[in-house]
């Protein structure tokens, strides 16, 4: 504290330097020199320093030793009563934050207190070293408390991002920071799926390469197929249908992947071609026979399906009388069309319309020749089914199907003698029994001779 004493010389002018005391709070002197008549000056006293708040009686007395022949020495002494309030604690901030996912907002709260009791009606300005506050700036409420949303960017990589809050109030201000995350989800890489069929394929003919992925958090967005001798065919899409012609066809590994919208791929899926000549072997193969009863269980899996394929649905009384309308039609205009429209349930079974592959459930195929037509669904792991339908001029016809899943089927395979000798005449005898989930058991016997060639029969 600085206390100003003025003095005023309103008599004669001095000759002497007089002392100025000041009392009451502490013993402090100053001297001032000869005054003129009229004149005026100002002492200071600095710093005053109190232990403790209250009021104090501050006296200050000029000419102490009456150096100065004065007509009135009562106006030689002052005195002032002063308060000292107390010294008012600093401003304590404290902020506090979560991480905060890429892209999204959370909140942001700010606390101002004075030796632990909150600060009301403090001004709170709040900066961001990235993203938005809002809002950025406002005072605190009853319970010293200031609360703003920040909102982070969208980033590829874990960021530190950092606050800081600058408070006031009256004369007095304060100041804090922190620092935390923003996060980035783990993404999951798409997954990649492929078909391929025929496969085997025999030499002349053309392959099926069906491909597709799906991602669980984004989308996929382009794909790649890699060829046996390394050529790799991209575009953009989920999906990919790709024909090789019989020129185009070659053993060996085909690979399929997918990338999503985040720029991850799959990991490659892929299956072996494998191509059959169409010309006998003109030298003798043996193979050995547990090899060959592998092939031959899948022949009576296949065999099994095809006689426990489900029942076909009721006759349609009216396809005669259609078939034979359709005839008279077709007498008159041969190149009328019409259309198929193909939905299953579940969906994306292979469509074959007259055995040509037209594509994947629900299917419309356009432009089919007016008359009876054969439409089979394939789809992995459900029986096959084949319905005929007539094709009506210009209009498009419905066929439907409710898939039936394959049930669970175990195979036992045995030979007798499980060894043949080469270069000779040899028989074996090969058991394969199906059984199904519900027990239900198929017995199939296969006899296998060899003489100049294999020679295969079979009993049920």
């Amino acid at each position: 504290m600085t206390v100003a004493v003025v003095v005023k010389n309103i008599g004669a002018p001095s000759s002497e330097w007089v002392h100025l005391m000041l009392w009451g709070c502490c013993d402090l002197s100053r001297q001032v020199h000869p005054l003129k008549s009229g004149e005026t000056t100002t002492i200071y006293f600095e710093p005053l320093i109190f232990e403790e708040p209250g009021e104090f009686e501050i006296t200050a007395t000029i000419d102490t030793a009456s150096k100065i022949t004065e007509s009135n020495e009562a106006n030689n002494e002052r005195s002032e009563v002063i308060t000292v309030g107390g010294v008012l604690p600093p401003l304590s901030v404290s902020i506090f934050t979560d991480p905060v996912p890429s892209g999204e907002s959370n909140e942001v709260a700010v606390r101002v207190t004075a030796d632990g009791d909150p600060v009301h009606d403090a001004f709170v300005s709040l900066s961001a070293t990235t993203g938005d506050l809002d809002p950025d700036a406002g005072t605190t409420d009853a319970d010293g408390g200031f609360v703003s949303i920040f909102t982070a960017p969208a980033v590829r990589a874990e960021t530190m991002y950092t606050i800081h809050a600058e408070v006031e109030i009256g004369d007095r201000a304060g100041e804090g920071s922190v620092s935390d995350l923003i996060t980035v989800p783990r993404e999951m890489p798409p997954t990649a799926y492929m078909e391929m069929y025929p496969n085997p394929v025999y030499e002349g003919e053309s392959v099926t390469l069906d491909g597709w992925g799906e991602d669980e958090d984004g989308e996929v967005v382009e794909f790649r197929w890699t060829l046996p001798d390394g050529t790799t065919i991209s575009d953009h899409g989920d999906s990919s249908e790709l024909t090789l012609e019989p020129d185009e066809v070659v053993a060996g590994w085909y690979a399929f992947a997918v990338m999503d919208d985040g720029g991850i791929w799959s990991e490659e899926v892929g299956e072996g071609l494998d191509v059959v000549g169409t010309e006998l072997p003109t030298k003798p193969v043996i193979p050995d026979v547990l090899a060959a009863i592998a092939v031959l269980a899948a022949g009576i899996l296949l065999v099994y399906y095809v006689f426990r394929k489900p029942p076909d649905p009721k006759p349609d009384h009216n396809m005669k009388e259609k078939e034979d309308k359709n005839k008279s039609e077709d007498d008159k205009d041969e190149e009328q069309h019409g259309a198929i429209h193909a939905t299953s349930d579940p969906s994306d079974a292979r469509v074959f319309v007259d055995v040509e592959y037209k594509g994947r459930s629900p299917k419309t195929v356009d432009n089919v020749l007016i008359g009876p037509h054969t439409v089979l669904f394939l789809k992995r792991g459900y029986f096959g089914y084949e319905r005929g339908k007539v094709v009506i001029a210009n209009q498009t016809v419905q066929v439907h199907r409710d898939l039936t899943k394959m049930p669970e089927v175990k195979l036992k395979l045995s030979a007798d003698p499980a060894e043949i000798v080469a270069d000779r005449e040899s028989r074996s005898t090969i058991w394969i029994e199906i059984v199904t989930k519900d027990d239900t058991r198929y017995q199939s016997r296969f006899r296998m001779t060899r003489q100049s060639f294999w020679r295969l029969t079979s009993e049920r």
